[in-house]
């Protein structure tokens, strides 16, 4: 090897060595920022009020000890109760607008923060199974005190859908479950979003053992043709966790990220309520 071609390739092995550690400085540093507690999302949006909702507060206690906040909107109709989880970047106010369709269609419905969300405690937030505390603790206190108003359907959106994940194979045994665009490898979704291809893995919290738990529960799976936080391929190797007939990914077109939008809401509307009715 020449002088000139052995220097051209150490330049070129320093310059690569340079982008890896940066990409993993800026990845370690957005994961921080990631889970950090921020004071915009202690502030809720709205309240069940502001739907026209009448609700109750109630706290639970997880088993690491982090206080979790939640709502409780119940519905004469008692239909059953849908235990919605928001996604990463949101509290339970943002879930309101979810919650008054499915409110308006009978059902009750159960809003919790995350830890380190909202009314919540903690510090920091959680990206694996820690939230399978906070999702199991709010399901067994509406068994222990709401359970009049009929079965619960587990539904996450986005982060909160993985959160659901893990809360249901904690749970053992649950009716049925809605995913709304859940990130099914975060090390990916993280490359995806933030177009970082060459960024290194990040410690993640494996998910596919608490699929194969929760196996035999229905499961419809909501993702948008073109959201970079689940791919179409990611979606069908999650759903080759269940073996339930009646589960189903349906794909909204033209959708990113957001499935329950105004572009899409007849076609949600369809697709979600009769898989409830179904199940």
């Amino acid at each position: 090897m020449n002088k000139r071609i052995s220097a051209v390739l150490i330049m070129s092995l320093v310059f690569a060595s340079s982008i890896w550690a940066q990409n993993s400085m800026d990845l370690s540093k957005m994961k921080s920022s990631f889970e950090k507690r921020r004071p915009t999302l202690d502030i809720m949006s709205a309240n069940p009020n502001d739907f026209n909702l009448t609700y109750e507060s109630f706290n639970v206690t997880t088993r690491d000890s982090i206080n979790i906040a939640s709502w409780f909107i119940p519905n004469k109709l008692k239909r059953g109760t849908v235990l919605m989880v928001h996604g990463f970047d949101m509290n339970k106010s943002h879930m309101l607008k979810r919650a008054s369709l499915f409110h308006k269609k009978g059902y009750s419905i159960i809003l919790l923060d995350l830890r380190a969300r909202g009314e919540s405690g903690g510090d920091k937030a959680n990206t694996g199974n820690k939230n399978a505390f906070e999702v199991a603790e709010v399901y067994n206190y509406y068994k222990n005190s709401f359970a009049n108003y009929g079965n619960i359907t587990l539904y996450g959106f986005s982060h909160g859908g993985r959160a659901v994940i893990f809360g249901a194979s904690m749970i053992g045994k649950v009716e049925k479950i809605i995913l709304e665009s859940p990130p099914y490898q975060l090390g990916e979704s993280f490359k995806r979003q933030y177009r970082m291809p060459n960024a290194p893995k990040i410690s993640e919290t494996p998910i596919n053992d608490a699929l194969t738990n929760i196996s035999n529960v229905p499961l419809l799976l909501l993702i948008g043709d073109s959201d970079t936080a689940i791919i179409e391929s990611e979606a069908m190797t999650l759903m080759e966790y269940s073996i339930n007939a009646k589960s189903k990914v349906v794909i909204f077109d033209n959708t990113a990220h957001y499935v329950f939008s105004d572009n899409n809401i007849t076609k949600y509307e369809n697709v979600v309520f009769e898989f409830i009715s179904n199940n």
